[in-house]
């Protein structure tokens, strides 16, 4: 499955930030490693907050993760989570540039995760039924 960000996504925020490659050999063209590495440890937390049923389904491959939660949160999370990632492993000493933009990337991400909305489809037709649940500081709306 593919990432939920991109470097082009990261360009937007920190114009800079592939002048930040690591160097190796062949060349490191971009931050995709770190992409994959953020969209598994989104998917990790979202799957322990979402009900059982939903969980499986996207699990067994039925469901996506798209199907529960906006493309565009999943997108903004994950370039959070991504940049923090990114200016954690640039971070020499506690306090440098890097240390400093690595924990205001770790703050929203925190924050943008805690303020996810889940869309839950109650039945196969998905009429409109809405209610929302808490899940350990995740709201979801069930449709």
């Amino acid at each position: 499955m593919a990432n939920y960000s991109s470097d082009e996504d990261l360009l937007a925020y920190e114009p800079d930030i592939l002048n930040h490659l690591p160097e190796t050999t062949p060349p490191t063209t971009s931050f995709d490693t770190q992409h994959a590495e953020s969209k598994r440890i989104i998917d990790e937390i979202i799957l322990t907050r979402l009900p059982q049923s939903l969980r499986q389904k996207i699990k067994d491959g039925d469901k996506s993760m798209n199907d529960a939660v906006d493309e565009a949160d999943l997108k903004t999370v994950s370039v959070l989570h991504t940049f923090f990632l990114i200016f954690n492993w640039l971070s020499m000493n506690k306090g440098d540039i890097f240390d400093i933009k690595s924990v205001k990337y770790r703050r929203l991400f925190e924050e943008k995760l805690s303020s996810l909305s889940f869309d839950i489809s109650t039945d196969s037709d998905a009429e409109d039924f809405e209610e929302e649940v808490e899940t350990g500081g995740v709201k979801i709306f069930r449709a």
